[in-house]
């Protein structure tokens, strides 16, 4: 039996990852269960991953290069209608973190050099695991809490509920939604 790195067994790891608004976003919903990363960690089945919010800057980013277009017309450009550009580098940090975050588990990874899949990265299956399975049911049916009174206020405000009732309706959900959170499974 070969043995190699991916055969040696070890304990489950924590990862934390910054993760970029539209993705995140993504995960945080259940609309997103993969991740494509560089395989620069041993990421294994079984790992729990931080996934972090990062806002890029809005000038590189969050690459850290900027590139700009030079104004001047340089002596080899006969027509002068080719453009050039210079690189520049922005200051780190490149962007901010949010403060949000969302735990998941990894479920499956997929390395690289398969399936059009580059040799230094992998797919990683990964499930959210923040909100309980009933927590889950609750989101798909009245969505979580802060769109739930989201909702609600915009009822108060076309006037089809009074202030009273949106107060009672919030704090129940709320309730509900305590209630349901405390099957966590995810360790």
């Amino acid at each position: 039996m070969m043995k190699g790195r991916w055969n040696v067994k070890r304990a489950s790891r924590k990862h934390s990852l910054k993760t970029w608004p539209e993705s995140f976003s993504a995960i945080k919903a259940h609309k997103k269960t993969f991740d494509v990363r560089r395989a620069d960690r041993d990421f294994r089945e079984g790992d729990t991953l931080i996934l972090r919010e990062f806002a890029p800057c809005g000038k590189c980013k969050g690459k850290g290069i900027i590139w700009k277009r030079d104004k001047e017309v340089r002596p080899d450009d006969t027509k002068g209608c080719s453009i050039h550009y210079r690189r520049d580098c922005c200051k780190p940090p490149h962007g901010r973190y949010t403060g949000r975050r969302v735990k998941s588990k990894v479920t499956f990874v997929y390395g690289g050099g398969q399936f059009g899949i580059e040799k230094n990265f992998v797919v990683l299956g990964i499930a959210c695991c923040d909100e309980s399975a009933a927590q889950r049911r609750l989101a798909l049916k009245h969505g979580t809490p802060a769109q739930f009174e989201s909702a609600v206020w915009k009822a108060f405000g076309n006037l089809a509920i009074t202030a009273e009732e949106s107060n009672r309706a919030i704090e129940k959900y709320k309730s509900e939604w305590s209630k349901a959170g405390r099957d966590k499974r995810c360790g």
